[in-house]
């Protein structure tokens, strides 16, 4: 691959994996919304509960990119290696990275608000990020995959 050629195709990979960061953080916020306002405890108005999504929102669009980047990175070797052409691939490899962001995180800054809903909304997430990543840019490059 010549270097042009490169450029071009971590240009595309980079703006894929923005467009899954923003996928999955979207997914995983309105989840956590969601079932916050279900579950009755939200007793403060509409606009404080906007208010704090948005904050929790553009956190969590901070928190995700840096926090799925070496899950990615792993995942678009085991990718191009591979050769994956179809977004279940990508999908179920997003979220088997949440999984990974998720654990990691946890356990260097926020064990005591780690639970079972988090995660679960987190792997809907990844899922969402990772189909996200192939419509974005994996059924482009899978067919443009360095020689492994």
């Amino acid at each position: 691959m010549t270097p042009a050629g490169l450029a071009v195709y971590a240009l595309r990979a980079s703006l894929g994996y923005a467009m899954a960061v923003i996928a999955a953080t979207a997914v995983t916020v309105a989840l956590v919304a969601g079932a916050t306002l279900l579950s009755g405890a939200e007793t403060r108005t509409v606009r404080e509960f906007l208010d704090d999504w948005a904050t929790l929102a553009f956190i969590g669009l901070i928190v995700t990119a840096v926090s799925a980047l070496p899950g990615f990175l792993v995942a678009l070797w085991v990718a191009a290696r591979h050769r994956w052409t179809r977004w279940s691939q990508f999908a179920f490899a997003g979220a088997g990275d949440a999984v990974a962001a998720v654990v990691l995180t946890s356990l260097f800054f926020w064990d005591a608000i780690m639970t079972v809903w988090i995660l679960l909304a987190c792997i809907a997430g990844g899922l969402a990020g990772g189909a996200a990543y192939w419509l974005a840019a994996g059924r482009f490059l899978s067919t443009r995959w360095p020689a492994a």
